[in-house]
């Protein structure tokens, strides 16, 4: 991103949008459906975030307060998806899904192993890649707070 400031960076969605590959259309422009004085907007983001919020709580049932992460929940759901849809993720798609930088991003698949939640091995075809799996533990985590 430009060198403009973090608050300034968060404002401008459409930027953001293209920065991580997603057509600005998809970026809602909450004003557009705003009431008078923007309240119909207003209520909508309240109720979003209130959802958040008890989404957030229901996470914290099931994972430590470690996990709570954007990122590590980012791997997690990834891993979830591509699971459900037949494929084995490597460390590097994982590391990926996650936005942050791959060092981070190990240290968060070591921290999730060692929990329980993932577990890892070696590609029969290439040793030097490793394909991460959710562990019964973490699928049940997942599964329970998607279904709340």
């Amino acid at each position: 991103m430009s060198n403009m400031s973090a608050a300034h960076q968060f404002c401008q969605p459409e930027q953001n949008a293209q920065e991580l590959g997603t057509p600005a259309s998809n970026v809602p422009d909450f004003h557009a459906d705003s009431g008078t004085n923007g309240t119909k907007s207003s209520e909508y983001l309240l109720a979003l975030a209130e959802r958040e919020l008890e989404r957030r709580k229901v996470r914290i049932s099931y994972l430590t307060k470690e996990f709570l992460s954007d990122a590590a929940w980012a791997m997690l759901l990834d891993l979830f998806v591509k699971e459900e849809r037949g494929r084995e993720p490597s460390e590097a798609e994982l590391c990926e899904a996650s936005l942050i930088a791959p060092k981070i991003a190990l240290r968060w698949l070591d921290a999730m192993e060692q929990a329980g939640l993932l577990s890892r091995s070696a590609a029969p075809t290439h040793p030097s890649v490793d394909y991460v799996y959710l562990t019964k533990t973490g699928r049940n985590a997942v599964t329970a707070i998607l279904s709340s």
